[in-house]
């Protein structure tokens, strides 16, 4: 994550709902983005990357174990949003071929329940 903070600053870049920043420490997380009212984490002694209820501070949803994961992540997500940007569809088959991608990235339930429970919401 470093190496990646040294090499990139963002400026609000947005994808499937996470708008990704310029990180801030913090004692036991460093944010790095949010999505609505939810800070987007990495969990400095687990480097899991969660979202963070911003006024209870609980961990409310795992997004992957690591920050390398998460990366592989963005590729997949930019590609669905893409199809919404377009004006196509998400239909069924799309939906399931995403979360395919996605439960083969992350290849733990854990962090997989987000993204399932996301995408099935969208219309």
């Amino acid at each position: 994550m470093e190496q990646f903070n040294t090499n990139v600053n963002f400026k609000n870049f947005s994808f499937f709902g996470f708008t990704l920043k310029n990180h801030e420490d913090h004692k036991d997380f460093v944010s790095i983005g949010f999505r609505d009212s939810e800070l987007l984490i990495v969990i400095k002694e687990t480097n899991e990357i969660a979202l963070l209820d911003g006024e209870s501070f609980e961990v409310v949803n795992y997004i992957s174990k690591d920050f390398e994961s998460f990366l592989d992540l963005i590729s997949i997500l930019v590609s669905y949003d893409k199809i919404g940007f377009l004006g196509d569809s998400y239909t069924s088959e799309i939906k399931s071929e995403t979360l395919t991608k996605i439960k083969e990235s992350l290849s733990v339930q854990k962090y997989f329940s987000f993204f399932s429970e996301k995408i099935v919401e969208i219309k």
